[in-house]
Order: structure tokens, then C-alpha cells, then sequence
């Protein structure tokens, strides 16, 4: 039995709040506001809870799911609707449902749609009324059920779920399945369940999986899309148990992350935050409405050396390999002093006075006098007299093996009484204030000191579970993360206007918060692979392009087809040169400048704008074959970019010709940057590129005509 308790619309998202008389549960559904098929009313359906909770004493949940999933235990199926409360200010609504649990203890789930936003923000709060601690084991951020809405149970074949998988350089690839190929639909019988469950333990939160589910309904063409807020361990789940789905997700539980949260009498605790959109159309749709919560990026600032345009950065990690130089610094500002790049970027190894190596030696942050006998200042000052903008690499949270740091053990995270040890680093514990104080001298002050305009803050290696703690190994581990961010906010504060790159072994901290708290992100250590452009292309539904730094390493033997391959790999997102710049031919450099000069005219297609893949299913990205183009339209439909890639052409005929469908309207090419074998013409409103070789590429700038 259910009765809706509430149904309204924020911007376009329906929200249907769903309760059993009986027994006081409410479900969450949401839907598109103008989809046109009427809601079904799933009466035969048990409510699902918008809110998952487990307290230690609580039965665990049964259906043959306990140890995979600690949904619908006795804890959740005892939360009873006691009010609705709906708060708004001028720019945002909130809608707070309160319900008990049979403790007494107040839970209160809160949905918030900020107005102009196609999202809302979902979390929870949990406050112990007793007289007595309690202990969570879990408590979900958010919790929507009803899938489909529109169908009283789960019809076959119409549901698609879709995560992002991750791995050091080969960030976001696509998996995208029916829910039956994972085993979820209903028994002929509702005794036992199913569960898909995944996520990441750790510092590095998009290791395995990016912080995000998608659930597609191809029949009604609707799609869901979800992103954890969350820096540390992190879960997912899919459920499925009396004929429909449901998907919850929040900080990773006790089962499966180690997580036990003691709450003292009277104290409220508070889940992450996690972002929520559905709309009409496809996963891609859904997913790029989610990219609206990272418009604070590089190109909204106003310190940026050229607001007409993009910015282009050089950073000399490929130049040197962790070992940058006083006299190559100089060498490499005056010769691209005028090339339309705007930030040099010192990059690991400035302190390294060793032959170790700069990942043994990080952690003290003494400058080298060996690499720079005059030290940094004079270098930042050439590099601003270049006309240039100075920025420098850090690794802010981890020591290596050879600094003095790594025997500090007062300073250092523990497990098990021990130092926490991953190969050669040691990790900084950032609760303690003697190493927030050193890192304020050593970090902080060392910026404005040389008046460094840019800082690249790194992440190798990963926490894991925890460390000790008196509550739970997981628990340690979300304190320390949330002091590691606090102090990247008190940069920002100190530091108002300096440029900060958010970067993690490339794209381990690819998730939403990691992001808010700098202007752009490293988008992967794809260095030197010809699977730059489509880890580039995978990131366009799941960070913003105008925050997503692409390597470009030019090599003194790249043919001109290189060249262009590589550029055209970064217009993607935002330009990052390295390599042997210093080395370049005249003729190298001539097609180097064309590519910058065409990419900075990209800016309002890169800025705001929707994406999507056409090409080949890409198996290897250690070795490609096939092909890619990426059609990215800017906010207002009147401009386009078409960046088009060849992988291994081997076995395909002499010369390949793709067609790409434009959008609605008359279409003009209005500049190109390609390999010379690329040709193209629009016909028919499609876009023809034809080509003849393996690893070309093309870069086509579209207007509509009026």
C-alpha cells in the first residue's frame, strides 16, 4: 500500500515523495517534469527508503545479501515519515523529510535545487537523541527508488546501467550494460535480492571506478545520472528486490570499507553530498548536466593571462623527468616567450640534491642548490620577464624514503602502531598542527615568498582502508582527507589569486570535490600514448573540458602527422605542452604555433557546451584501432568543434570516409587544423572526412550560417 505524500517540480526535475500509511516509509522518485507518459502508481511494491541506515544492535538485512549489503536492514525498515519541511532563500529551494527511527534517533534527508541548475544536492543527517552513544555502520547520502517510474514492475530489457572504470592512464572507460547482465531482476519470488555494489577505498577516489552511476531507460528514453561528492572511500550500490530498482550510495560502509561512526548523545552528523539530474535522453544527456557543478575553473577566473582566449600551459616534467634545471629554465622561457603560452610550470624535482631520484627525496622541500645554484627567485623573476606566469609541482601529503620527514613518525600516519608505508612514501598526518604549521611555512609561504602564480599540487599513492583510529581504520582515514582539503582551502584564502592544478598520480582525484578546490585538473599521466585522445574524449561526461589539462609532449623526431595528432588530442579540454620544446626545428614550431593559434579560438565551445562520441568501439587503448570524432556544440548552438582521430587504419581500405551528423541548421567549416591526408566537405548537413592513414587527426571549427 502507498499514497503519494508529496509531488512537485524543481526546475525540470519532477520529484514524487512516496509513503505507506502503514508502516511510515517514504520513497524518493524523480523524474523528468516534462516527460509525457503518466507516473505508475506501483502499488504492489514495497516502498524502498530514500534514506539507508544500519546501527550496530540492528538486524542485518536477509534475502541472502548480508556481508554483500547492509541496505534495508532492520534500522531502515523501522523509519517512520514524521514531517516535511520545505525552506527556501532567494536563489535556492531545500526539501527536508524528517523520519525516527524506533530508537527516537531523527534522521533528515535533504534534497536542494539551486536556481539555473539542471541538479539537485542530496544528503542526510543523523541526530542521536539518546542518552548513549550509537554506533553507524552505515548511512546513505541519498537513496532513489521506482525505476522505472513509469512501469508498475521491472519490464525486461528497457534498463542500462553505466559506470566509468579507472586506471593510471586510462581514466574513464565506458561500461554500459542491461541491469539483467548483472543479475538485476526479481525472483519468482521476493526472497532473495540483488545488489551490484562497487566503489573505492582509499585516497585516491577514481581508482577502479569514477564516483558515478547511470541508469538508462532506453523504451522511455530517460536517463538518471548520480556523482558522490566524496574524496575518500566511496560506494554504489543497484538493488533490485520486489520488481524494481534502486540505487543508494555515500560514504563506503563497515562491510565493505571499514567504517563504524560513533555519535555521541545530542551530536548530528552530516553524510557528504552527492549530485543528482535526470532528464530526457540518453546517459550522456544526464551526465553533462552534472558538469554544471564545476563551472569554477581556470577560465572563470579573473587573473588569466588572456581572458579573450584559453590558456596554454608548459609544465617540464617530459622535458626532464623530475629534474628541471636553473639554466634550462632560462633557456625554455626566452624561446617561447612569445608563442602564445601562458604558464611555466617547474614540475617534480626542484629539491632533489640527490641521484635518487625525485620520488625519494620529496617531503622537506629545500631547494636544490645543486639545480638551482641562484635559487628560485631570479629563475621565477626570468620567467616573468618572459612574459610568463611561474608555477611550481608539490606533493603536499606524502614524504619519500631519503627525506628527513619520512622518520618523523609524530608527523606520520600509523596502522597498526606502525608508520603507514606504500614502496617508498610515508603519509603526512594533516589532523596534526605542528605538520599543518610546517606545511604553512614550507608551502604557503614559500609561494608568496617568489611570488609563484600557479601551483601543481600531486598525489602518488593511496592511503588504502585507514589507519588507526579509536573509532574505525575509515574514519581516520575521512578526518585526514578532510584536513588535506582544508588546507587547500587556506591556500586559496591566503592566496586569492593563484592558479592551482589538481593532479593525482594524473586523474586518481578526477572526482567532484577533489575538483571544486582547484581551477583545473590534470586529466591523466597519459604522457606519450596514442590513447591521449580517447581518455580525453571518455572525461567530457564526467568533468568539465575548460577544467581538463591534456599532456601535448612534442619529441625533437615528431613528423608533422605527430604534431598535429598530439594538438589536436588537447584541444579537448585545455593545452599542456612539454617535451623537447628546446629542441624543436623552425618547421616543428610552425605547426605548433597554427595549433595554438586555432585552439584559442575555441574558447566558447570549450566553455559551456554539450559533447558526444561518434566512432569505433575502442577495445585496446595500448593499442587502438579504428577511429574517434568528438562534436562538441557551445552553449548558444551556433558554434561547433569537430576533433576527428585515426588509431591503427591497418586493416580498413586504402582511404576511410566517416560521416558525422551536424545538428539542426546550415553549417559552415570556419578553420581547420589537420594532417594532410585528412580531407572534408559538408553535404547534406553531415560533416565527410576522409583520410587515408593510420594516427592522423583533424581539428574542423564550425559556424552556423544566419
Amino acid at each position: 500500500m502507498r499514497e503519494i505524500l508529496k509531488q512537485m517540480h524543481v526546475g525540470d526535475i519532477g520529484l514524487r515523495y512516496d509513503i505507506d500509511p502503514t508502516t511510515g516509509a517514504v520513497g524518493l522518485l524523480i523524474y523528468p517534469q516534462h516527460h509525457t507518459s503518466p507516473l505508475a502508481q506501483k502499488d504492489n511494491i514495497r516502498i524502498d527508503s530514500l534514506v539507508q541506515a544500519k546501527l550496530i544492535g540492528d538486524e542485518y538485512p536477509k534475502g541472502f545479501l548480508h556481508g554483500k549489503s547492509m541496505r534495508n536492514s532492520a534500522t531502515t525498515q523501522h523509519l517512520k515519515f514524521c514531517r516535511q519541511i520545505i525552506t527556501a532563500t532567494d536563489d535556492s529551494n531545500t526539501i527536508i523529510t524528517e523520519l525516527t527511527d524506533r530508537r527516537g534517533n531523527i534522521y533528515q534527508h535533504h534534497v536542494q535545487h539551486k536556481e539555473n541548475t539542471q541538479f539537485l544536492r542530496m544528503w542526510t543527517t543523523f541526530l542521536n537523541t539518546q542518552q548513549q552513544n550509537e554506533q553507524l555502520e552505515m548511512l546513505s547520502s541519498f537513496s532513489l527508488s521506482g525505476f522505472s517510474p513509469w512501469d508498475e514492475e521491472l519490464v525486461p530489457g528497457t534498463l542500462w546501467l553505466t559506470r566509468f572504470k579507472s586506471k593510471w592512464t586510462m581514466e574513464g572507460r565506458e561500461e554500459h550494460r542491461r541491469v539483467e547482465d548483472f543479475q538485476l531482476e526479481s525472483c519468482w519470488k521476493p526472497s532473495g535480492g540483488s545488489c551490484v555494489k562497487f566503489g573505492q577505498l582509499g585516497s585516491m577516489p577514481v581508482r577502479g571506478y569514477f564516483p558515478f552511476v547511470a541508469l538508462e531507460d532506453e523504451a522511455r528514453k530517460v536517463a538518471w545520472a548520480v556523482q558522490l561528492e566524496l574524496a575518500s572511500s566511496w560506494q554504489l550500490e543497484v538493488w533490485c528486490k520486489d520488481k524494481e530498482i534502486a540505487i543508494s550510495g555515500g560514504l563506503a560502509d563497515r562491510d565493505y570499507g571499514q567504517w563504524l561512526k560513533t555519535i555521541e548523545p545530542g551530536e548530528l552528523f552530516t553524510t557528504p553530498t552527492v549530485v543528482v539530474s535526470v532528464c530526457n535522453g540518453d546517459r550522456y544527456d544526464a551526465s553533462q548536466r552534472l558538469l554544471e557543478t564545476g563551472r569554477d575553473s581556470l577560465l572563470f577566473k579573473e587573473n588569466v593571462a588572456d581572458e579573450s582566449s584559453l590558456p596554454v600551459v608548459f609544465n617540464d616534467f617530459c622535458t626532464n623527468w623530475g629534474r628541471p634545471s636553473e639554466s634550462q629554465i632560462l633557456e625554455i622561457s626566452q624561446l617561447i616567450r612569445d608563442k602564445g603560452i601562458d604558464f611555466y610550470v617547474i614540475d617534480a624535482g626542484w629539491y632533489d640534491d640527490s641521484d635518487a631520484g625525485w620520488p625519494l627525496s620529496h617531503g622537506d622541500w629545500q631547494i636544490s642548490s645543486t639545480l638551482f645554484p641562484s635559487g628560485l627567485k631570479s629563475v621565477v623573476k626570468t620567467i616573468h620577464q618572459a612574459g610568463l606566469k611561474a608555477g611550481i609541482w608539490f606533493e603536499i601529503e606524502t614524504c619519500g624514503r631519503l627525506s628527513k620527514a619520512f622518520n618523523l613518525h609524530q608527523h606520520l600516519l600509523h596502522r597498526d602502531g606502525h608508520p603507514l608505508t606504500v614502496g617508498d612514501r610515508r603519509f603526512l598526518d594533516m589532523r596534526n598542527p605542528d605538520v599543518q604549521k610546517d606545511l604553512n611555512e614550507k608551502v604557503i609561504e614559500m609561494l608568496r615568498k617568489y611570488n609563484f602564480d600557479y601551483l601543481k599540487i600531486d598525489y602518488n599513492e593511496n592511503i588504502g582502508v585507514g589507519i588507526d583510529h579509536k573509532e574505525s581504520p575509515s574514519v581516520g582515514l575521512h578526518e585526514v582527507i578532510a584536513q588535506s582539503q582544508a588546507f587547500i582551502r587556506k591556500i586559496k584564502d591566503e592566496l586569492p589569486n593563484i592558479i592551482i592544478e589538481n593532479c593525482a598520480s594524473g586523474g586518481h582525484r578526477l572526482d567532484a570535490l577533489s575538483r571544486s578546490l582547484a581551477d583545473i585538473s590534470s586529466f591523466s599521466d597519459a604522457h606519450e600514448t596514442v590513447s591521449i585522445p580517447i581518455v580525453a574524449a571518455n572525461l567530457h561526461f564526467l568533468i568539465p573540458p575548460s577544467s581538463s589539462l591534456i599532456w601535448a609532449v612534442l619529441r625533437q623526431q615528431d613528423s608533422e602527422q605527430k604534431i598535429i595528432y598530439s594538438l589536436c588530442a588537447t584541444f579537448l579540454g585545455l593545452i599542456c605542452l612539454s617535451g623537447d620544446v628546446h629542441t624543436l626545428s623552425e618547421e616543428q614550431w610552425n605547426h605548433v604555433d597554427k595549433g595554438i593559434k586555432f585552439y584559442k579560438t575555441l574558447k566558447n565551445i570549450i566553455l559551456e557546451g554539450k559533447s558526444r562520441r561518434f566512432g569505433t568501439e575502442v577495445l585496446s587503448y595500448d593499442k587502438p584501432k579504428g577511429y574517434q570524432a568528438v562534436l562538441r556544440t557551445n552553449h548558444q548552438l551556433n558554434e561547433a568543434l569537430v576533433v576527428f582521430h585515426t588509431f591503427d587504419m591497418t586493416t580498413w581500405s586504402d582511404s576511410f570516409s566517416f560521416s558525422l551528423p551536424l545538428p539542426e541548421g546550415q553549417w559552415e567549416i570556419r578553420s581547420t587544423y589537420c594532417s594532410n591526408g585528412v580531407t572534408y566537405f559538408i553535404k547534406n548537413n553531415q560533416l565527410i572526412i576522409t583520410c587515408a592513414e593510420s594516427f592522423e587527426a583533424a581539428a574542423i571549427k564550425l559556424d552556423k550560417a544566419f
